[in-house]
């Protein structure tokens, strides 16, 4: 900017803020405008501008002016202390504190004092309610949370149950009319065998085993001492496994080694329990 630019600027300057003392503010900001187009380098000339927007109530226009001029010169106190005060309007008063503690450092002067110890009591207001608002929001996201883990831990709960009852289903399948309570129907076993069931059902082995239909069709025989059925249990060795297997579950002597079984059905399942299948 040559020197005649610069002087032209400083008049324009002057004349603006004239026209602001007699609140002609639309001609003064026409003055900055040209103040500015003299020499676009100064940062005060935007401050300045900034400071007639402010008294049209125009924050939004005065902040970005600010912002200018403090890119210009980041030591300059005016663009903060303007822009404090627009900030302070829009009521960001966190904003406003801080640029006018900032405008305050560079240059102090009595008058911005007092409007500045108002905005940082109003600031700090905010900012404990916005602390409290922060706690509180915290608070409810920990609680949503936890319900929302003690729902899918009851939906998988559920599942779960689904599942095991659905399996049960499967098994009791195997056998025409259903399993008998306890297994009682089963020669060698005593009445009440609930746990040897249950660890039955849930043998994975076992319960593959129950959905061969040769397997299936043979049990029913097995559990009324079928001769014949017996007999097939010592030529068929997937028979003979599973039925190892079931003695394994009761004890590992075999059904027919159960309290109480009675004498015939420990005679035709002994064998076929104590047999090594491989």
């Amino acid at each position: 900017v040559h020197g005649e630019q610069q002087e032209r600027s400083m008049a324009l300057k002057m004349e603006a803020m004239d026209l602001q003392g007699t609140q002609n503010w639309e001609a003064a900001l026409s003055k900055w405008n040209d103040a500015i187009s003299a020499n676009p380098s100064l940062a005060m000339l935007y401050a300045g501008r900034a400071n007639c927007y402010m008294k049209m109530k125009n924050a939004k226009a005065a902040i970005a002016d600010c912002e200018v001029g403090i890119a210009l010169n980041p030591n300059s106190a005016k663009p903060y202390k303007v822009r404090g005060r627009a900030y302070r309007h829009l009521g960001e008063w966190e904003k406003a504190a801080t640029d006018l503690r900032q405008g305050q450092q560079l240059d102090y002067d009595e008058a911005t004092a007092e409007f500045h110890k108002q905005v940082e009591e109003r600031a700090k207001k905010f900012f404990e309610h916005h602390r409290r608002q922060e706690i509180r929001r915290r608070e409810k996201d920990e609680k949503n949370k936890l319900k929302e883990l003690k729902r899918r831990q009851a939906e998988l709960k559920k599942q779960r149950e689904r599942e095991r009852a659905e399996e049960e289903a499967t098994a009791s399948s195997a056998f025409p009319g259903g399993m008998p309570s306890g297994m009682g129907g089963m020669p060698g076993m005593p009445p009440g065998s609930e746990a040897f069931a249950q660890q039955m059902f849930s043998d994975p082995e076992v319960m593959a085993a129950m959905q061969d239909p040769e397997v299936q069709a043979l049990l029913p025989k097995l559990m009324s001492g079928d001769p014949e059925a017996m007999a097939k249990v010592q030529s068929n060795p997937k028979l003979a496994k599973l039925m190892a297997k079931f003695g394994g579950m009761f004890g590992g002597g075999g059904m027919g080694a159960a309290p109480h079984a009675p004498p015939a059905a420990d005679a035709g399942f002994q064998p076929a329990f104590n047999n090594d299948v491989d």
